[in-house]
């Protein structure tokens, strides 16, 4: 009996024995719940759980891996308004990518801490950036509003994802993992374009539950008009809950894609309640004049940061990319932020254009792969020949 409870109460065997008992009360909790499930005839209910058994599992993996967790939160991204269409407009699924979000935050945090040798990023915004999140964060306390709850929804709508360009900035380590990034949103942004291609023509039947909530369904259930003909065609929306989402997310794509394919063309570079009329109005009626005014100023920082990188990278493989990048930034602080604010405020636009801002960072310190400065070298230039230029900081294959 002594040896026996010895054996029990070592450090591995409680352990396991800890593990057994959660992993046996788990199941039959999960068994309760599926045959509660059942019983009710309830498939919304369902799908449902098996979202909270893949959020769990996404949660470990996150913890376990920041780098992974990005690519997990960015595809789901894609997919959450699809859910959230089929199954009711939960709440809790409009949520589930702030929780992502804040999970990678804590991995990127812990590993941070644990990392002896770690790439140092200092934006060039930040004072214009703090000054206009504190001007925000104020305005949560401001005794106009009917709840305290709407003016930290605000700050989650306007601040949660700035971080991203951190992770952006230290995500890109070398030039495979910068290949790795756009081939991955290249393959959603083709997915999901495709998706609506194949919906404009097929019909709002397809991609689309029979009944939509009725929050939703006005957004999805748009058409154009012929003012002459009365012939009348469907706005696709896609895999998400409203055409609009779906018109911003083709316009960031346009921006992206098609920028990567032609500005090295172009630019001769190396290949790789109260109405408001726009979107500074409701920057007016949200923050005051001077929030308009932070805005303009947090714009114009940002944009002039970025050009300088461009201006630092022109020559190198990577300056189509951080051209692109730049006109990014600059349209939807400028020309789509007076037209309306709902382009930043657009969840998947927001995450994008931060995290496109830390690799823009980035970029000047990615080394090239000794294929690419091969190619690179190869190519004959318009005129007397010249010698590939790099980045000066490229000169080795070994990343920062």
């Amino acid at each position: 009996m002594p040896r026996l409870f010895a054996l029990t109460t070592s450090g591995g065997s409680k352990r396991k024995l800890a593990s057994s008992i959660a992993f046996f009360v788990g199941t039959i909790l999960a068994a309760c719940g599926v045959g509660q499930i059942i019983l009710a005839n309830d498939s919304s209910v369902f799908a449902l759980f098996g979202f909270g058994v893949v959020g769990v599992v996404f949660a470990i993996k996150i913890l376990n891996n920041w780098r992974q967790g990005l690519y997990i939160f960015f595809g789901w991204l894609f997919v959450e308004d699809f859910a959230r269409k089929h199954l009711g407009n939960n709440p809790a699924i409009f949520f589930a990518k702030d929780v992502l979000v804040v999970l990678v935050y804590l991995s990127f945090y812990v590993e941070g801490r644990n990392r002896k040798e770690k790439a140092t990023f200092r934006p060039p915004f930040l004072i214009p950036l703090l000054i206009f999140f504190w001007l925000a964060a104020g305005q949560v306390f401001n005794f106009a509003s009917t709840s305290v709850l709407f003016g930290f929804l605000g700050l989650k709508l306007y601040f949660l994802y700035i971080p991203l360009m951190y992770l952006g900035y230290a995500l890109m380590d070398s030039e495979l993992d910068l290949r790795r990034f756009f081939m991955f949103n290249a393959m959603l942004i083709f997915a999901v374009a495709s998706l609506g291609i194949a919906q404009s023509i097929i019909g709002p039947t397809f991609l689309n539950p029979a009944v939509l909530q009725e929050d939703i369904r006005e957004m999805n259930n748009l058409y154009r008009v012929s003012p002459i003909t009365g012939l009348a065609a469907y706005r696709p929306s896609s895999v998400f809950v409203s055409s609009g989402r779906f018109q911003d997310f083709l316009i960031a794509s346009w921006i992206i894609i098609l920028g990567f394919q032609y500005v090295a063309r172009v630019l001769h570079a190396p290949p790789t309640g109260i109405g408001v009329e726009n979107g500074y109005g409701q920057l007016v009626i949200e923050m005051g004049v001077v929030g308009l005014l932070l805005w303009l100023v947090l714009g114009a920082s940002l944009a002039l940061s970025a050009w300088k990188i461009v201006k630092q990278l022109r020559g190198s493989p990577w300056f189509p990319i951080a051209f692109v990048i730049f006109w990014f930034i600059f349209l939807i602080f400028f020309p789509l932020g007076y037209t309306s604010l709902s382009f930043y405020q657009d969840f998947l636009m927001n995450a994008y254009l931060w995290i496109l801002i830390g690799i823009l960072y980035r970029l000047p310190s990615i080394a090239l792969s000794a294929q690419f400065v091969a190619e690179g070298s190869e190519v004959p230039s318009r005129g007397a020949p010249q010698q590939a230029t790099v980045p000066s900081v490229v000169a080795t294959n070994q990343g920062v």
